[in-house]
């Protein structure tokens, strides 16, 4: 992992605020100095409403985030990964406000395969030796 971020959303919606394209804009500048690189797209939603209306929910809030980076970035579709994950992924409790604030998300990791030209995670890991 190059570079990791996350997107939120509001309640039944799928388009990007301005934080979250500021946030893209981190992590697309990152994207021109990474080699072999692979940028995964998980969309996940909250627990409220029918199972099948969330899978294409968080289908459709990742496809904002593609389109955003291929748009702004070129980056081109056969080097993004979409998962549509609905509620089946939730990194907070769907109980509270905030829980379900937190699971209207899109999760971005752009990663690489090669130990040339890669920069460390944001978390501060850094890429294995090859």
């Amino acid at each position: 992992v190059v570079s990791e971020s996350a997107v939120h959303f509001g309640f039944d919606k799928d388009s990007l605020t301005k934080d979250a394209k500021a946030e893209l804009d981190k992590l697309g500048a990152t994207v021109p100095n990474t080699k072999g690189y692979i940028i995964t797209v998980e969309g996940g939603t909250d627990s409220v409403g029918p199972a099948d209306y969330n899978y294409a929910l968080s289908e459709r809030r990742a496809n904002s985030v593609i389109q955003y980076l291929g748009e702004k970035y070129n980056v081109p579709p056969h080097k993004i990964y979409l998962i549509g994950l609905g509620k089946d992924k939730p990194v907070q409790d769907n109980k509270s406000r905030d829980g379900r604030a937190a699971n209207r998300r899109v999760d971005i990791r752009l990663m690489t395969n090669t130990a040339e030209g890669a920069q460390p995670a944001a978390n501060g890991s850094t890429p294995p030796s090859m």
